[in-house]
């Protein structure tokens, strides 16, 4: 963008910050997730005495967490990419134009 478009104010940090918060929210995710299921500890359900663990169903939260996190990430990707080839194209009409001005 910053070369094609002649757009100045893109630079490195602007292009890989995407890259960086989704690749750290989805680390940041796992890790807690797998910490919340590891922890040691027994509650008891006031209603008929048993107890049950933290660690059930952690792994459907977790699965469903990372799901949706790389959905996020997909529907980010599609939508910059479809704006990319649509600025793209815009600037292969112009070449064109210039070009068949010019002949």
């Amino acid at each position: 963008k910053r070369d094609l478009e002649n757009n100045p104010k893109v630079r490195l940090g602007r292009i890989i910050f995407p890259a960086v918060v989704f690749h750290g929210v989805y680390d940041f995710s796992v890790v807690w997730l797998n910490y919340m299921a590891r922890r040691t500890g027994n509650y008891v359900n006031d209603d008929d005495r048993m107890s049950f663990s933290t660690e059930e169903g952690s792994e459907k939260i977790s699965s469903v967490v990372s799901a949706a996190i790389l959905v996020a990430g997909l529907c980010y990707f599609s939508k910059e990419s479809r704006k990319q080839r649509q600025r793209l194209a815009a600037l292969d009409g112009e070449f064109a134009v210039m070009e068949s001005s010019l002949s």
